[in-house]
């Protein structure tokens, strides 16, 4: 008797692959220099480098535990990782609007701008949990009240 094929929640086949993460990892690790500097594109059509890859993974695999209650927490995460979780956020969600992020427990502000109006204060944790559109927490907002962020958030930069 064979076994019954496995579908996911959209209703596609699964991969008989056992460990895709498995294979991912031995592909990235046999990845020579020249292979870093290639590009793909996405599903949306974006040329992504694969030297982004091992970083928008990291971000998803976070981001996907933490809104899934499933043991993440941004207090948990790497602090490189968490200042470049930062400063990706900051890009994808502010976009060009004249702010000052001031990160209290590193030793300069990570986001400045001459021109801000508004200037956000806090941990990296909770300037990361805002512009993820979580519970911000204790953060200091000068010059206009802190925005709302959705927690929606496109899949990769």
């Amino acid at each position: 008797m064979g076994v019954a094929p496995q579908f996911d929640f959209n209703g596609n086949r699964k991969s008989r692959h056992p460990s895709l993460q498995v294979h991912l990892n031995v592909e990235w690790r046999d990845l020579t220099d020249g292979g870093w500097d290639r590009s793909v594109q996405d599903a949306a059509g974006r040329v992504i480098g694969l030297r982004d890859t091992p970083r928008m993974r990291a971000r998803a695999l976070w981001l996907h535990a933490i809104d899934l209650d499933a043991g993440g927490r941004f207090s948990d995460m790497p602090g490189e990782f968490l200042e470049v979780l930062i400063r990706d956020l900051a890009a994808e969600r502010l976009g060009t609007q004249a702010i000052v992020l001031v990160v209290s427990d590193r030793t300069e502000p990570m986001i400045s701008n001459p021109l801000a109006k508004l200037k956000v204060t806090g941990g990296a944790v909770d300037i990361a949990r805002w512009l993820a559109g979580h519970e911000p927490g204790n953060l200091e907002s000068e010059g206009a009240a802190l925005p709302a962020m959705d927690r929606r958030l496109p899949a990769f930069l």
